[in-house]
Parts: structure tokens; sequence; C-alpha cells
């Protein structure tokens, strides 16, 4: 019988009946836990799931007995004992609705392991699995309950989303995670209930997405600078109005042609004695194209910020000098798409295109050499074979 509220299978105890179960108080106190399906051929999941968790209870507070019910498609069960009744009492639940008052107890924060199990029978109870869509979701009526679920994962760095939403009967928060990090959310609490296990067992196998690897830090100089030297040094890029820079640079250097290639700035510069930040800093203020008959230019930021590394995580590379935005990946990130291409089109000064599919298409061979060079494409797939 466990003889400490602070062990790990008591904690997970407590995430199941903060999830769904009941104290009750008539002539004596009553536990119920309940677990069901709306859909029939399911059930089986949950008979299996509330008889494992009633024979747990029972060897964990050397009870003889827990009766189980049926009522349509959910299996109840229910005690009345005093040992487990006032360990949850002690460790803060109380008789009545605690639909939004429910929280992690306190003696569980900061204790990663009960913490990590008490979410983990939280999630077999009120945690939500798609079974046609590769999402996991927690909604309760509770807000603290959500924002302490919130700052679990974000402790972990798992990507999530926290939003609320009104129903008839009040207003709801809640925690989403998209197909991307499923396998994160999978290591680190997962299921026990059967069916949420067998349902993210199935999606973490039949996923397929692709991931940009992000290389920026490859081409990164002092302060954050991007290095467009050692990124374009095998391209014909142009700077537009490049004549005009030579000769604020004091270079004798003569085309005909305003625009000049980035690699004879770049040399004249070396030869005047200038150092490549100090090149990098003008280059900044002008627009790159990718040959001298092209009329598509854009302007290139002269520092990496870090707020950029979701942003890249959109791109995808385009076959004939283009880069598309990817409105899936944006979705799994709970991005809004429309914001990210509102943000590319500011950070490059370049509109967007839009095939007949309303794919969004950026259509700049610069723009396509340059995230050729810091991203590379990672397949995350595990397909069954």
């Amino acid at each position: 019988m466990i003889k400490n509220v602070l062990d790990s299978e008591f904690a997970y105890l407590c995430g199941v009946f903060a999830g769904d179960g009941c104290l009750y108080k008539d002539k004596t106190y009553r536990i119920e836990i309940c677990d069901g399906t709306s859909v029939p051929d399911d059930t089986e999941y949950s008979k299996e799931f509330i008889e494992h968790l009633a024979s747990d209870i029972k060897s964990n507070f050397d009870i003889k007995n827990i009766p189980i019910r049926r009522r349509g498609n959910q299996f109840i069960l229910n005690t009345r004992n005093k040992i487990l009744i006032n360990a949850l009492m002690f460790i803060g639940f109380k008789p009545g609705n605690k639909s939004h008052i429910v929280s992690v107890p306190k003696l569980f924060l900061g204790k990663e392991v009960l913490e990590l199990n008490f979410w983990r029978g939280v999630m077999d109870t009120d945690g939500m699995v798609a079974r046609n869509s590769r999402k996991i979701a927690l909604e309760s009526a509770s807000k603290k309950l959500i924002v302490q679920y919130s700052d679990f994962l974000k402790k972990h760095k798992i990507p999530h989303v926290a939003y609320s939403r009104r129903l008839i009967d009040g207003i709801y928060f809640g925690v989403r995670l998209r197909s991307p990090f499923l396998e994160m959310y999978a290591k680190l609490i997962g299921f026990k209930h059967p069916r949420k296990k067998n349902w993210l067992e199935q999606h973490i196998k039949h996923r397929f997405y692709i991931e940009n690897e992000l290389r920026i830090n490859d081409f990164l100089l002092d302060r954050g600078v991007i290095d467009y030297e050692t990124i374009f040094n095998d391209s014909n890029t142009f700077v537009v109005n490049g004549k005009e820079l030579l000769n604020r640079l004091g270079s004798n250097y003569y085309q005909y042609r305003p625009n000049i290639l980035l690699s004879t700035i770049l040399s004249e510069a070396k030869k005047l004695g200038f150092d490549k930040l100090k090149i990098l800093k003008l280059l900044s203020k002008y627009r790159w194209k990718s040959s001298k008959g092209s009329n598509i230019s854009v302007k290139l930021p002269l520092k990496y910020n870090k707020n950029m590394d979701k942003l890249l995580q959109l791109v995808r590379l385009g076959t004939s000098g283009n880069i598309k935005i990817s409105r899936r990946y944006a979705n799994a990130y709970e991005v809004n798409p429309d914001l990210a291409i509102r943000e590319i089109t500011e950070l490059f000064d370049l509109k967007p295109k839009y095939t007949s599919k309303q794919e969004t298409l950026f259509c700049s061979t610069v723009l396509n050499i340059l995230f050729s060079r810091i991203l590379r494409r990672t397949t995350c797939q595990n397909m069954k074979k």
C-alpha cells in the first residue's frame, strides 16, 4: 500500500482523478472514476483501462474489491476506501464540482517525476488524440490547469498552442499539439490508456512531413551579420546600382551598366582596404538580383534575427528559381500563414505571386540561392512497411 503521497503511481492516479474522477459526500465519502467513448466498437478499450486502473488501486491501497459497472458506453469504478479518500483529500481534492478549479497539487509542483505522472493521468482521461487527424489536445474549464500544462510543455521545449473557446456551458481553455511534435510528446508523457496509446503510435508510424534544418550559424559573422560573400561566392549575383556603390567607395572600376556583379564589388572593396563587415553593411542598403536582364530584385537583411527561425521553417524551395510558403506546415506550427507571408514580403521587399491552386510563391533566384544554402531539407518519416 502507498505510504507516501509523493509517489509516482499516486501522482498518476491524482491525474486520472483530476480528469475524470468525482468525490461525493453522502453518509460517507465515495469516489467514482469513469471512462467511455462515443464509438461503440471502442468500448473494450475503456473497459480494459478501468479494469487495469482498479487493479492498480487495489494493489496500492490493499483494497479487496472495487466494483465496476457499465452505463451505456461508459465503465465506472467506485470505492469508499478511507485510505484512498483521505490521501486524495490530503493532496487537495474536495467533494463537489472541481471543473473550474482543478490544478496540479501543490505538493507535486517542482517535482519532475510527480508532475510527469500527474500529466500522464490527466491526458489518459481528459486528453484527446484525434483519430483521423494528427493532433493531441487537452481542454478544460480550469484555466489554471491549462496554463500549468502549457508551462510544463514549454519547460520541455515542446511547441504547442494555447487557446480558449466559448461553448454553451461556458469558456473552455485548451492546449493543442500538431503532427511534427507528437513524437516529442510520446517520449515525454505518452499514454497508458490503450485506445489513445494505439492511436498515437499509429500517427507516429505513418507520419510524413518535410522539416527544414537551419544551417544559418555556418554563415554568421560578428554580431549576427550574415556572410553573403560565402553564400553567393559561386553565383552570378548582381547588386542593383552597384556602380554607384563603387563610386562611393572611391573605386576607379568602370563599367557601362549600373548593375555590378557582387564578386566584383567585393574584390574592388577589398583592394581599397574595406573589411568584410563594412562591405556587407554598405551592401545591405542596395537591392540584389540574379542576372543582368532580370527585373526582379530583393533586399537582404544585414543581420539574422532569432525570431526568423520559425519563419524559415515554413519555406520550401521551388524548382524554378523561387521559394514557397507551406501553409500545411504553418498550420502544424499554429502560425498564421498570411502573417508569415506578410513578414517575408516586408523582410525582402518582394511581393508574392499566387498559383491557380493558391500556392504562395516568391519568384526570386537570389532568395532561392540564399535558402538553399542556409536550409537543409529533412524528410521526417517512419512509414509502416
